[in-house]
């Protein structure tokens, strides 16, 4: 029943416990899982199910189970992209199952199945009422682990609901208390995007539930609970989307996704998820980020959104699925590390300095367009270790492309996303912030709120809600000196004179939440500019809707 690795191991949640995965596709299912299934069902009034953990890691299972559903759907058991196809259909095999028993037994009951949410496209959907992701921060998820998610779930057409705990870390956390900030922040970034908030407590064995903890609760939920119906109705706005990377939906989102998210939360672009099968109609931008899918389909329905008059900002391998007619064929790989030299507008923005890469990039024809930034090769290495890390200093000057512009597509040869996800550099960040802003010159929201705040928009025709949410972590320590390594947020500090500028007319009616806050709001008809003098913890600001 148990899951198996490639080597033959079961597999197992460590640091939960050490408890075994079960296989979806073992007789386990049958002979245990809904046989208890319905004695629950037939004992106690139950209008919910909620199964926990519909998982696999990311090597997959190697049972003797799934070896056989894999050679009937004739997949390899060698392939990674075989392997999550062969996860989606097991997901889905048992999901039926569990749905089917459950309709037999109490016709009506709603379903749902933690960790969904991890599957790209799952087939499961048409079962499931709401999809959770689970996402508490501080618990070993982090604060790149729920934005991906939740901005590509909610593109399924399903009910999204974040769920943390009240814990200081993750689950399990008992005689700990989540702080008030740190919860408010987790709370507030679920409804930025768009999704139900849900706070998870654990009953001690005694089965009292903790007063001290409910009233924390309270503290957060009361405001949100007062929000809610004004809120209603209203859905995220969006003018750009990422493209799924290949394999970018795993246990966690890969490093070029969580790169792409971090970049356009700090760049306060609103931005959806999508993958190769979604919808890309209605965004003004498409980013791929290193990784691209080279099937001639998404090459197609890429030329077409092209041609339909939508931008495209692609990097590394991906530069490969731009269309030929736009971006010629890229010259090859050059090998690294390397430097970057910044053409002219470029180099106003990240200086004229080269810029140490740490690998090579795809290297683009000179007809590629026009050059944005070249490479800088370094000094031959003389292999003795004389520089500091090893690093070998910049030298001659090269005219091979590193960057290129046409039209409405810009090439960044380096894999410039997992490099800023990985370093830390800000010069990455702000490499792929000017393409951003040459490719959306009119972005819906525009602001002067630090670059760490996410900034969200949410709509219906007639009102707009702008989703403020502050992050000032306290410093962390370092492991061998015994301080703390969880970024935790404790307090809030008081920003002052916040600007917005919010393409359209919503110069009516303002509210504010869960503070009355002295917005001043002006504009010219085609833009609408909020002032907000002093902003401490989350604000939701209401516009328009009478």
């Amino acid at each position: 029943w148990r899951q198996v690795g490639a080597d033959g191991r079961a597999r197992c949640f460590e640091e939960q416990g050490g408890y075994t995965m079960v296989c979806l596709n073992s007789p386990h299912v049958e002979q245990m899982v809904l046989p208890v299934t319905e004695a629950v069902l037939e004992a106690y009034p139950v209008d919910g199910v909620f199964y926990d953990l519909l998982f696999f890691m990311d090597e997959g299972c190697h049972c003797r189970y799934c070896r056989e559903h894999m050679s009937e759907w004739g997949l390899s058991g060698e392939s990674a992209s075989d392997l999550r196809e062969a996860t989606r259909r097991s997901v889905d095999g048992f999901a039926e199952k569990a749905a089917g028993c459950i309709q037999r037994c109490r016709p009506g009951t709603e379903v749902t199945f933690n960790t969904l949410s991890i599957h790209e496209r799952p087939m499961s959907l048409r079962y499931v009422r709401y999809l959770d992701v689970e996402a508490p921060a501080t618990g070993g998820w982090g604060y790149y682990y729920f934005p991906p998610r939740a901005r590509y779930v909610r593109t399924w057409g399903v009910r999204v609901g974040g769920m943390t705990v009240g814990f200081h870390r993750g689950w399990g956390g008992f005689g700990s208390l989540k702080a008030r900030a740190q919860l408010e922040h987790e709370c507030y970034s679920y409804v930025a995007a768009g999704a139900a908030v849900g706070i998870g407590d654990q009953i001690p064995p005694r089965g009292r539930l903790e007063p001290h903890r409910y009233q924390r609760f309270g503290e957060v939920i009361r405001p949100l609970q007062e929000m809610e119906p004004v809120l209603q109705g209203l859905a995220p706005v969006s003018e750009a989307a990422i493209v799924l990377p290949p394999l970018g939906q795993g246990q966690f989102p890969s490093a070029s996704w969580s790169a792409a998210c971090k970049v356009l939360l700090e760049a306060k672009v609103q931005f959806d998820t999508v993958d190769g099968q979604g919808n890309w109609d209605g965004y003004a931008l498409l980013i791929l980020p290193d990784e691209s899918h080279a099937d001639a389909a998404t090459k197609e329905k890429l030329a077409r959104f092209m041609e339909g008059g939508g931008a495209v900002l692609a990097s590394g391998k991906a530069v490969g699925a731009l269309p030929g007619n736009l971006l010629a064929k890229p010259a090859g790989v050059l090998a690294g590390p390397t430097y970057l030299r910044a053409e002219f507008p470029l180099s106003e923005a990240i200086g004229g300095l080269p810029h140490f890469l740490p690998e090579g990039f795809v290297a683009l024809s000179r007809e590629a367009g026009s050059p944005m930034a070249t490479e800088t090769r370094p000094y031959p290495d003389r292999g003795d270790r004389f520089f500091f890390s090893s690093r070998v200093p910049y030298g001659q000057d090269t005219d091979r492309v590193a960057i290129a512009r046409r039209d409405r597509a810009i090439a960044i040869g380096p894999s410039l996303f997992r490099h800023y996800w990985e370093t830390g550099y800000d010069v990455y960040h702000k490499t792929i912030e000017f393409c951003l802003r040459k490719l959306l010159p009119r972005p819906l929201l525009a602001t002067n709120a630090p670059l760490s705040w996410e900034v969200s928009l949410l709509g219906d025709r007639e009102r707009r809600a702008i989703v403020l949410v502050p992050y000032a972590p306290l410093r962390i320590g370092e492991p061998d000196q015994g301080a703390s390594c969880i970024a935790q947020i404790e307090d809030w500090p008081t920003f002052a004179d916040i600007e917005i500028f919010l393409r359209g007319d919503f110069r009516g009616t303002v509210r504010t939440f869960p503070e009355k806050a002295a917005v001043v709001v002006s504009g010219d008809g085609e833009q609408t500019r909020l002032g907000v003098p002093a902003v401490r913890g989350p604000l939701v600001i209401l516009l328009g809707g009478g």
